[in-house]
């Protein structure tokens, strides 16, 4: 059965993928929005290396009907840093990693992987890009453009049949939370439903 919320799901599978070969405390991985502002560029500039996952659209197929069966298009956005020497910026050495392997580590680690209940990752393009109006000579950015052909929402009609069910997976997160703080567990009564 597809995942109810394929955009969160693909989301959350990309960063444990990465995460063996981009290390936590070097590599910041985190969610962005496409296209990005250069306010947004700018603060995460502050951070760097860093990957930004962003969901750029669901093109759907024209004869999916109502299955909603087509390509969600997403960008893997890197930026590597180097003041001290413009080559390192694009080959890395001993100050911080660089654009090219980095650029080609992901793309090798993200093709052909297939997220369970979603589809195969597909890499479509990787090259360099630019942060129109950002001018650090140090910085060099990259972009890795995936697709993965999926089913968005629900075909075997369940959201249908519960509205008050869709309306909650809109307005709560419902995975554990990340940062340690302790699930909710409290019992939400939804109108109209029979106690148990």
């Amino acid at each position: 059965m597809p995942a109810l919320d394929p955009i969160s799901e693909i989301h959350r599978a990309i960063e444990p993928l990465l995460r063996p070969y981009f290390e936590r405390g070097i590599w910041v991985i985190e969610p962005v929005p496409f296209p990005m502002s250069l306010d947004e560029f700018k603060r995460l500039m502050r951070a760097t290396p860093w990957i930004g996952i962003a969901w750029r659209e669901f093109a759907v197929d024209t004869n999916a009907g109502r299955s909603l069966m087509g390509q969600h298009q997403l960008a893997l956005t890197i930026v590597a840093k180097n003041a001290a020497g413009l080559d390192g910026r694009f080959f890395g050495d001993r100050l911080s990693p660089g654009l090219y392997p980095s650029l080609v580590t992901a793309a090798a680690v993200l093709h052909g992987k297939t997220l369970p209940d979603i589809g195969t990752l597909n890499v479509t393009r990787a090259g360099q890009s630019y942060a129109e109006g950002y001018g650090d000579l140090g910085a060099v950015v990259g972009l890795i453009e995936l697709s993965v052909r999926t089913k968005f929402g629900d075909v075997l009609g369940a959201v249908e049949a519960a509205p008050d069910f869709a309306r909650l997976v809109s307005s709560f997160e419902l995975q554990p939370p990340a940062d340690g703080r302790e699930p909710v567990t409290d019992t939400i009564d939804l109108p109209g439903a029979s106690a148990p």
